[in-house]
């Protein structure tokens, strides 16, 4: 639990891989109950990146469905106001769009919020996805880099990932 006295920094996180179980069925619920909870600032957004061609509308009425919103309706208020964090792009991570990629870079944004990278795709895009925001230089001095387990199949692959995910935030 966070302290109450706590400031929590306005971020931007970029969720990768955003339109699978992982992503809709736990870390956008989880951001928006700490978005009801007040533990999201004002001015941090939200940006899902996933390989299906939706609109942000689209993406946020499949979410909509799959959490369940009616089951917060005491809350709608603060649900609406979430909901308008999220920004969804069209993007294949190992072959970008170059229009949906601009897009994308123009809604980033430069600054140093600090800046959330989810990668909620396979373990075997771990790497693909670390290049991805390497050479399109989607970094800034506060990045972070947030991976779900297993990280490769042993401990020599292991190795191999954590270092190339380290050499994709510096």
């Amino acid at each position: 639990m966070i302290h109450p006295n706590s400031e929590i920094q306005e971020f931007d996180i970029v969720i990768i891989g955003s339109t699978g179980d992982l992503s809709m069925k736990k870390i956008l619920p989880a951001l928006m109950r700490r978005f009801i909870d007040g533990q999201i600032p004002e001015n941090s957004n939200i940006f899902c990146i996933g390989r299906q061609q939706l609109s942000t509308e689209e993406f946020l009425d499949s979410l909509k469905e799959r959490i369940k919103i009616d089951k917060y309706q005491d809350n709608s208020n603060k649900i609406i106001k979430f909901l308008s964090k999220i920004r969804y792009h069209c993007l294949d991570v190992g072959n970008p769009n170059k229009k949906n990629l601009v897009s994308f870079q123009k809604q980033l944004g430069v600054n140093n919020k600090i800046r959330l990278f989810y990668f909620a795709t396979a373990p075997e895009l771990f790497g693909v996805s670390a290049k991805f925001i390497k050479s399109e230089k989607l970094t800034n001095k506060n990045t972070r880099v947030i991976v779900e387990k297993p990280i490769g199949d042993n401990l020599l692959s292991a190795i191999s990932l954590n270092k190339l995910l380290n050499n994709s935030i510096k």
